[in-house]
């Protein structure tokens, strides 16, 4: 009998800790603009891979939204990839934006579905690296308040939850990148539903309860050293947190 009980927590552990990674995991809570592989939609194609799921705007030149799912199992030992390169999932005849339409323009090339939230084997950093998954941020969005976001987000995984996460840009002025297509947005958001571990589905464990994160954070310098929290950033942008 005790070795029965013993085989169904094993079991029942690796159901619980299994790694989130997959197609099926990467847009659990929906897709919010009702995006389709349709390559004659230039404004929502659909590209699902099994780190993330994202809604590619071609006239903008990156993403309207990525959405991916996060655990500890996701997070390991794999090194960043040094490489960047164009999405080659996206259709003939749209924009497929390469690297060096971020050079010399000032802005970072910002991750949404970051790399450090792929570190469980090289071949899932490397997905996080295609273009399309790319949008210009500020060095001080990007390299500070946001980067502090995801450190926070991937703490939350390491102490039991399960995060479904969705972000993007929002907010443009009509300004490109000098040397691509690419639309400057002037704040990112980014949505964090945080779900304690458990047995299920993570849809099957939310509850009223459930602690949900909004931002939106302006997309300029000056921020670096402010908490993602209301606190300073009050006054620049918009703040949710139920938890």
């Amino acid at each position: 009998m005790a070795k029965w009980w013993a085989a169904l927590f094993i079991l029942l552990s690796a159901q619980i800790c299994q790694a989130k990674i997959g197609v099926e995991y990467q847009m659990q809570l929906g897709n919010p603009s009702g995006a389709k592989p349709d390559t004659s939609d230039h404004k929502h194609f659909l590209v699902q891979r099994s780190v993330f799921a994202l809604d590619f705007d071609d006239d903008r030149g990156e993403p309207n939204w990525v959405s991916w799912d996060l655990t500890a199992e996701d997070l390991g030992s794999a090194k960043r990839t040094p490489r960047f390169k164009a999405d080659p999932e996206l259709p003939d005849g749209f924009h497929h934006i390469k690297s060096a339409d971020y050079k010399e323009s000032g802005f970072d090339r910002g991750h949404m579905c970051p790399s450090a939230d792929r570190t469980d084997n090289s071949t899932d950093n490397e997905g996080v690296f295609v273009m399309s998954n790319i949008i210009p941020q500020s060095k001080d969005n990007n390299e500070g308040v946001w980067e502090k976001l995801e450190s926070d987000c991937r703490n939350m995984a390491q102490n039991g939850n399960e995060l479904l996460i969705i972000s993007g840009p929002s907010g443009f002025s009509g300004d490109r990148l000098p040397n691509g297509p690419v639309l400057i947005p002037t704040h990112t958001w980014k949505i964090v539903v945080d779900v304690p571990k458990g047995a299920g589905s993570v849809l099957s464990r939310i509850t009223k309860a459930t602690r949900i994160i909004a931002v939106d954070i302006p997309n300029i310098e000056g921020i670096r050293h402010d908490p993602w929290t209301p606190n300073t950033l009050a006054k620049k942008s918009v703040f949710r947190d139920t938890g």
